[in-house]
């Protein structure tokens, strides 16, 4: 006997597809802390970086 995989379509945020009350600031926050990691791993100059942190803001 074989089981059948049920698939549910995400909403694209996980916290709301887990039913938290505060799902849309959680993605917000979860947003803004992938962006802060992204710009400290690149390889920038220091000129370069305070404008591209201006420009995301």
């Amino acid at each position: 006997m074989t089981q059948e995989t049920i698939f549910e379509e995400s909403s694209g945020n996980v916290f709301a597809d887990l039913g938290l009350e505060d799902a849309d600031e959680l993605f917000t926050r979860g947003k803004i802390g992938i962006m802060e990691i992204t710009l400290h791993l690149r390889p920038l100059h220091a000129g370069d970086r305070a404008a591209e942190t201006a420009i995301l803001l």
